[in-house]
């Protein structure tokens, strides 16, 4: 396997054929090693663009916990944000002129595994998120499916992830739109402890300064609870940098992406203590919804600039495995996410994906 920075990097083939054969039947690996549960947590950086966050772990030494998930799982490689390795979202307004890569369609294309085209998500607000209420009959999110199997799910965040408050209003999240009608919106309440698709369910203020710090603190005790087989949150702040100073390497950006690592950092101290007390096999996957640019009159943006807009991170770790780690296959894409975590979790993938499994193996 090759390298990418100073971690585990990026392509390879050479599969063994029977995951290649499990693949093409839609077979998940089956049961975890004997001794503890097999579960999955996948953290969302919200606006991060992969090449800065490349260099933030491999050339500015600015976010140690991800460096080590990357050193010892696999991480697309991103030097710069036209490289070929780069992870990519959707195909975009290259493709469809009514996209953006903005905050909705990003999580809808992690969460389903298909593309806009496909979700039907491609902006923001009430009229495109709603879109989902319907296409998530066809192209369900993972942790619906998780549930709907019997497993317990958890997840956390604020619009347009999940349905948050935002000064006193609501902001809408596509993840609820999975558990309502499009017209009437999501049936969950902000306040909503649980939903349709998630056991355990936390949805915060889009304006508290410390969401991140309340986002970490309820994913870890979901991760030290052993019941939920799932866990996801999306980490905000990184995206408000973006917005305020530019989606560049500048210091502000730079100094949120190393304060989200040490967040992660204590996700990460969670899930290596179930390894250890409880014998767990975890799946860590993050990647983000959209990168973005800098205007030219100051802060930042992301919409329709190809490359610096749709590069993002994705990194795959498995802390406590027995399973072997898989070289990443190109083109590596945020849908992704969807089917590397089903078939973590041993259930069954549907057919015609957009996404496709991405490092690991049986």
């Amino acid at each position: 396997m090759g390298r990418s920075g100073r971690g585990r990097g990026g392509w390879g083939c050479g599969w063994p054929v029977a995951v290649l054969a499990l693949l093409a039947a839609g077979l998940a690996p089956g049961a975890p090693a004997a001794g503890g549960a097999r579960r999955a947590l996948v953290i969302g950086l919200d606006g991060t663009r992969g090449d800065v966050l490349h260099a933030a772990l491999f050339e500015r030494e600015l976010a140690p916990a991800l460096r080590s998930l990357a050193g010892g799982g696999v991480f697309a490689p991103c030097p710069s944000p036209e490289a070929p390795g780069c992870a990519r979202a959707g195909r975009g307004p290259r493709e469809d002129r009514g996209f953006r890569w903005v905050t909705g369609p990003g999580w809808a294309a992690v969460l389903s595994g298909v593309d806009a085209g496909r979700h039907g998500v491609r902006e923001n607000g009430h009229a495109n998120l709603a879109r989902y209420a319907e296409t998530s009959r066809r192209h369900p999110s993972f942790l619906k499916r998780a549930r709907d199997a019997g497993l317990a799910t958890a997840a956390g965040g604020v619009g347009a992830f999940l349905t948050s408050s935002d000064r006193g209003g609501i902001y809408p999240g596509v993840l609820d739109y999975e558990c309502g009608s499009g017209e009437a919106g999501p049936r969950v309440r902000v306040e909503s402890r649980s939903s349709c698709n998630l056991t355990h369910r936390l949805g915060l203020d889009s304006r508290d300064d410390q969401r991140d710090e309340k986002l970490v603190d309820f994913l870890r005790s979901q991760v030290r609870d052993p019941a939920p087989a799932v866990v996801m949150g999306v980490l905000d702040e990184i995206d408000e940098a973006g917005h305020r100073h530019g989606f560049d390497a500048n210091p502000a950006y730079l100094a949120a992406i190393a304060a989200a690592d040490v967040l992660v950092a204590r996700l990460v101290a969670e899930v290596e203590r179930g390894v250890r007390e409880r014998g767990e096999e975890w799946l860590v996957l993050v990647t983000a919804d959209h990168g973005g640019h800098r205007r030219l009159l100051g802060g930042g943006a992301h919409d329709s600039v190809p490359g610096e807009d749709d590069a993002v991170p994705f990194l795959v770790a498995t802390p406590g495995a027995a399973a072997r780690l898989a070289p990443l296959r190109p083109p590596v894409r945020q849908m992704d996410a969807h089917p590397t975590v089903l078939f973590w979790l041993g259930l069954p993938l549907a057919p015609g994906l957009d996404g496709q499994v991405q490092g690991v193996s049986p």
